[in-house]
């Protein structure tokens, strides 16, 4: 189940919170661990990324972008994302994650979030 990134950030205060109360003692440690996994498969996390993408799936908008220049790809990525109901922050968060890699880790984190034709 996908969860919205309000609920992403209330899952990650409760690991934190539940974190503090092992190293107290209070809880064992295998709770912590079996919590943890519950909460990543519940809240939908992006593995291997500090920044949270939007979980919450709005219906993927269809673009054609005009080359395959990264470039002309972001800036139709932009208008569809926007187009479909994303907010500026969200629509920027997927962004900014597409451009931390070269030009194949952009096109696979844009194909999450949108389809190109």
């Amino acid at each position: 189940m996908k969860t919205s990134v309000e609920e992403n950030k209330a899952g990650q205060s409760e690991l934190k919170a539940l974190k503090a109360k092992v190293r107290e003692g209070k809880v064992p440690y295998e709770t912590y661990v079996e919590q943890k996994k519950r909460l990543k498969k519940k809240l939908g996390f992006y593995k291997g990324s500090k920044k949270q993408l939007p979980v919450v799936m709005l219906p993927r908008p269809i673009i054609v972008p005009r080359d395959d220049n990264a470039f002309s790809i972001l800036s139709a990525a932009r208008s569809g994302l926007r187009k479909a109901g994303y907010s500026e922050k969200d629509s920027e968060l997927v962004l900014a994650k597409a451009k931390e890699g070269d030009y194949d880790h952009l096109i696979q984190i844009i194909m999450k979030y949108v389809i190109f034709k």
